[in-house]
């Protein structure tokens, strides 16, 4: 009926009205201000939430309480996953004493050897560098990942919320950065292992004995 349709139009009048009162001014200065305290806004969550600071914006908006977040997700990451898997490449777990003798008989080749040649340790150490790259690799990973959720929850706040194109795109925007950081960490990660491979320090004190391996 005409009455019934006059009160919907009313009524959806008075919703378009109050959201344009939620706008606040709309001159272009104005809304350039608004998008700029939302974008630096954005960026200070987004630093609160790994640094642990009080979150900008929305005072009812605080860290987590269920869960590990942000932040602190990253440092159980790195003492509770990674740690741990670092400590379980145990160097000499899978390497009996004639394994090592197997190994040193062929470094020395034709003609056998008196004394244990150095490219023995070497190889054996070179062998379990090379462990340390599925967890490593995994730690970034998470990390990574990690740091991808945070992009949404940094960007729950209502100066943002009002430019819902824009908040597709800064979290587009940073979530490409992050995975171009990722490659960038990755290859940094290979190259301090591929270091570490190039030369194996055999004069370190952990060579003498202290694992009990004779030959």
């Amino acid at each position: 009926s005409l009455p019934t349709l006059e009160r919907e139009v009313a009524d959806a009048l008075a919703a378009k009205r109050a959201a344009l009162r939620d706008l606040g001014d709309q001159t272009p200065e104005a809304k350039r201000r608004r998008l700029t305290e939302a974008l630096l806004c954005f960026c200070e969550r987004y630093a609160a939430l790994i640094t642990g600071a009080p979150l900008p914006a929305d005072a009812a908006t605080t860290h987590a309480t269920r869960e590990l977040s942000g932040g602190a997700r990253i440092e159980s990451i790195f003492r509770d996953v990674f740690g741990p898997e670092v400590e379980d490449c145990a160097v000499l777990d899978d390497l009996g004493p004639a394994d090592i003798q197997t190994l040193v008989r062929n470094v020395h080749g034709l003609g056998g050897g008196l004394f244990t040649p150095d490219q023995a340790f070497v190889q054996l150490v070179q062998r379990n560098v090379r462990r340390l790259r599925v967890p490593a690799t995994r730690c970034v990973e998470l990390v990574h990942a990690e740091l991808l959720k945070l992009v949404d929850a940094a960007g729950d706040f209502h100066a943002l919320a009002v430019f819902p194109a824009l908040r597709t795109s800064v979290a587009a925007l940073v979530s490409a950065k992050l995975r171009e950081s990722l490659e960038a960490a990755a290859g940094t990660l290979k190259t301090l292992i591929d270091m570490e491979l190039s030369r194996i320090n055999i004069a370190h004190p952990d060579f003498v004995g202290r694992h009990g391996v004779g030959v």
